[in-house]
């Protein structure tokens, strides 16, 4: 019986001296680098503090990490570190792998991070409680352009919650720039038309959330189409109704003109 330990590395990518403790015991160390792509200079700031522990970094892709036999496989020769950018559990994305590590009697254990849900919530200054479904926007891909992120934020808007929309991020294209999605947006209003996305719709851009050069930017498509977004990742809030005090806050972001 060996150990999977997933690690969340937080927004900026930081291991404590706990943390990093609990992750050198491990035999075989994977980074996960798909949910998130790890820059070259958080790659290198990895590298360094395990390179100072005699402990290499395996790098792993999407399909990798789904197919999960290389994982599964390393345990057989002792415990493995997965590490994962933001908190391992809160996209799915890592639910199956710790199903199969408990049905094949290994344990698991969750080391917790910060996550960009709760953070670009936090900085958009928006009420949490007024959140309703979260949305990723994929990128299209060979006729795959599904609309249920359309309907989710139709439904979040009738009920008077915000939306927060993540956007995909994919090995070649790297992360979708917010003028990516600004068009798809606008592309399933003209599809469905239900009056979900409209010229007097406002969106939060929320860029590089956790790092030094973060930015948060309030405005219509059509003021932040304007804008050259330069720091991803990005993700984007669609607030509902606001609160007056939400109201007065959003306006420290606001774009004019």
């Amino acid at each position: 019986m060996s150990l999977l330990l997933l690690a969340g590395l937080g927004l900026d990518f930081g291991i404590s001296d706990e943390k990093l403790k609990q992750i050198e015991k491990c035999k075989t160390i994977f980074l996960e680098n798909y949910t998130n792509l790890v820059s070259k200079g958080e790659m290198g700031k990895l590298k360094t503090i395990f390179q100072k522990t005699k402990k290499g970094i395996i790098v792993l892709g999407r399909e990798q990490v789904e197919n999960e036999k290389i994982i599964l496989d390393a345990m057989a020769n002792g415990d493995v570190a997965l590490l994962v950018s933001g908190d391992p559990l809160i996209a799915t994305t890592h639910h199956s792998l710790v199903l199969s590590a408990k049905k094949a009697n290994h344990k698991t254990k969750i080391i917790h991070s910060s996550s960009i849900i709760s953070a670009a919530i936090s900085e958009s200054m928006l009420q949490v409680y007024k959140f309703g479904k979260i949305v990723t926007i994929p990128f299209p891909r060979n006729g795959f352009d599904p609309t249920s992120p359309y309907e989710n934020i139709g439904f979040n808007l009738k009920n008077g919650l915000h939306t927060l929309l993540l956007l995909d991020i994919d090995s070649e294209k790297g992360a979708m720039p917010p003028n990516e999605a600004f068009e798809i947006l606008e592309g399933w209003e003209k599809k469905l038309k239900k009056k979900v996305i409209t010229e007097k719709t406002k969106l939060l851009v929320l860029s590089s959330i956790g790092k030094d050069d973060s930015k948060v930017v309030y405005g219509t498509i059509v003021q932040l189409r304007k804008l050259k977004f330069n720091n991803p990742p990005h993700c984007l809030i669609l607030p509902a109704k606001l609160h007056f005090m939400e109201e007065e806050l959003l306006a420290f972001f606001c774009l004019n003109g």
